[in-house]
């Protein structure tokens, strides 16, 4: 049986056809079989630094960590913070824009 709802609470991104789970490396196979494919186009990248990006990308848009914590689905706040929150040059722009601003009022 396929086409479960990935919406559903619970419901796992990559299933397999019993919506049980799939080896841990499947999702790992099929990146490096699109990577290896086209080696000219795309670095050599793990998942676990697609998960990175994304944490990072929602810090740059603004996310609280809790909001982080939440969408890694980390059971612990600590574990954001050591591994995932990265300073962007954009947050170190933004941080001397702060301070500047500060200083003047």
């Amino acid at each position: 049986m396929q086409g479960f709802n990935t919406m559903q609470p619970g419901q796992l991104i990559f299933a397999n056809t019993k919506n049980g789970m799939k080896s841990l490396n499947t999702p790992n196979r099929w990146l490096h079989d699109i990577i290896d494919d086209k080696p000219d186009e795309f670095p050599k990248i793990t998942l676990h630094k697609f998960r990175h990006t994304h944490a990072t990308l929602l810090f740059e848009a603004g996310a609280s960590i809790k909001e982080v914590q939440d969408r890694l689905g980390d059971a612990d706040v600590d574990t954001v913070m050591n591994i995932y929150a990265h300073v962007s040059d954009e947050q170190r722009r933004d941080t001397t824009k702060k301070l500047i601003s500060f200083m003047e009022s």
